[in-house]
């Protein structure tokens, strides 16, 4: 029960800060700058629930082309993202409100081949070329894409988006700087306690794994 109070949606961030500065996509642009605020809103122990809607579908769709385009579905996305539902559910809503068809499709087909086939899907934590084909299917219809279409599409989608807040670049980073771009959360310290056994478990398995691994190579 008290779990369930801590991690309760109990704030809310309206604005999403960024620099009149930002730059223009595919290597700057409003995805990145938005992006950059969500992450620091879930350092500072935010919940998705807190935070605007549409920020977090262009953060996560954002994050799906860096992956894909730089490691493909299984070491990009699947290896440095994992398998998250709600967040998939996001990518698939962003790719679709950004007027995206063929990426869109890309998407629904791996999440239906996870769906349909999961022993198949499995294979992406095999290594390389152990894995399913069908992934290769998937990242060579990505490659035929245009390149930089998810971010320059997700730009153009923001620009008019009233929850944006441009201010200038040296109010951004004095903000910035200060650590007070993204105000503190009044249930901070108690989502950090709860979150700590959590990491400590984290370390201990890291760890352990790699006294294994010293053992193994001393072998």
């Amino acid at each position: 029960m008290w779990k369930s109070r801590v991690l309760k949606p109990s704030a809310s961030i309206d604005k999403v800060i960024v620099s009149e500065a930002m730059g223009d996509p595919p290597y700057g642009g409003l995805p990145g700058a938005v992006q950059a605020f969500v992450m620091q809103a879930l350092s500072a122990e935010y919940v998705p629930g807190e935070l605007p809607r549409e920020a977090l579908i262009a953060s996560h769709t954002l994050a799906y082309e860096a992956e894909v385009y730089n490691g493909g579905h299984v070491s990009g996305f699947l290896g440095n993202l994992g398998i998250d539902n709600a967040r998939w559910d996001l990518i698939a809503e962003g790719l679709d409100r950004v007027g995206l068809p063929g990426s869109a499709a890309i998407f629904a087909d791996f999440r239906a081949f996870a769906r349909k086939h999961p022993l198949r899907f499995r294979s992406w934590k095999r290594e390389y070329p152990q894995y399913d084909p069908f992934f290769e299917e998937l990242d060579s219809r990505v490659s035929a894409e245009p390149q930089y279409c998810i971010v320059l599409a997700l730009h153009a989608w923001l620009e008019d988006k009233p929850w944006i807040e441009q201010i200038p670049d040296s109010d951004y980073r004095a903000l910035n700087v200060a650590r007070c771009l993204v105000p503190p959360h009044p249930l901070q310290q108690q989502r950090r306690d709860l979150r700590a056994p959590r990491v400590e478990a984290d370390m201990r398995a890291l760890r352990k794994a790699l006294l294994k691994g010293r053992g193994k190579q001393r072998g």
